[in-house]
């Protein structure tokens, strides 16, 4: 019957959702692991339609029995807004639940950021070769690590490179074009073209860092940080510098600068030469002399 609407099992929406969504995704392997995750707090063989305010509400109070990050349990939320929608679309019978109601404001993050390049130099001389031209890579452009790996030589032109980042406007992500700095592209010149892939060990293509990434970290005596932390000091120094949050927007691909807020604060010290200049700006140590 036309106007009948569908019944699906919980099952059945997420599968839908990673079957029209999900897959296409920037970072489908994280998607897929929470659409599995998301099982555990829901019986997958209940029919859609029966989902409650309730059971919503279990989960919330069962994320933050476990520890969880209010910024966390509101991803998860968000995801299963998403499904809910999608189902709608679809003609899919489905609760009338606002799950975004349930999202907490998030409090105020501590984001980790090195402090300075005399902690950058001392990680990459104890990397592995393989690791050293990705961390640099990294920091410089303020790019997620997943974006770093899957770059190719292909999607490089000129003075610029081009990556995929998430956007819930675009399905599959949306492609942004990027600045190759001067120090970049004398990184680039030295890798070899064995390849599609621009970073690779072996003549293979470079699949994880995180081992390698450990490794450095302990090597060099500097306590444990995800990888993310390269990409959290980009934005902390780049603002630093330049106090413009939409310059740190534009730089991180973000599509609000409410999240961006979350990596760029002021903090003590100088930025040096070094990396301050690729983005063709003084020092703030020489601002200061200047003031």
């Amino acid at each position: 019957e036309m106007n009948k609407l569908k019944e699906f099992t919980i099952d059945e929406a997420f599968g839908l959702y990673w079957e029209e969504i999900g897959q296409d995704h920037a970072n489908a392997d994280d998607t897929f692991n929470k659409l599995s995750n998301l099982t555990k707090y829901f019986n997958s063989s209940m029919l859609l339609s029966n989902l409650t305010i309730d059971d919503i509400s279990a989960f919330v109070k069962a994320k933050k029995a476990e520890g969880r990050k209010v910024s966390t349990t509101n991803r998860y939320l968000a995801m299963l807004s998403a499904i809910l929608n999608l189902c709608k679309k679809r003609r899919v019978n489905v609760p009338d639940i606002n799950v975004r109601e349930f999202m907490k404001p998030e409090p105020f993050e501590n984001i980790k950021y090195f402090d300075d390049w005399n902690v950058i130099d001392r990680i990459i001389a104890n990397a592995a070769d393989h690791i050293k031209p990705i961390i640099l890579f990294s920091i410089y452009s303020g790019c997620r690590i997943s974006n770093v790996l899957n770059l190719k030589w292909a999607d490089i032109h000129g003075n610029m490179f081009y990556i995929n980042v998430k956007d819930k406007n675009y399905k599959g992500g949306r492609m942004v074009a990027k600045q190759l700095y001067p120090p970049m592209i004398e990184l680039l010149k030295t890798l070899p073209h064995c390849n599609d892939y621009v970073f690779t060990y072996k003549g293979e293509r470079i699949l994880s860092v995180k081992k390698a990434w450990k490794r450095a970290l302990e090597r060099a005596g500097v306590p444990h940080q995800t990888l993310h932390t390269l990409r959290h000091t980009h934005a902390t120094w780049f603002y630093q510098k330049t106090h413009d949050i939409k310059a740190v927007q534009k730089s991180l691909n973000h599509t609000s600068s409410k999240t961006t807020e979350k990596y760029a604060h002021l903090v003590d010290g100088v930025v040096y030469d070094e990396y301050m200049s690729v983005f063709g700006t003084k020092s703030a140590q020489n601002d200061n002399k200047a003031a």
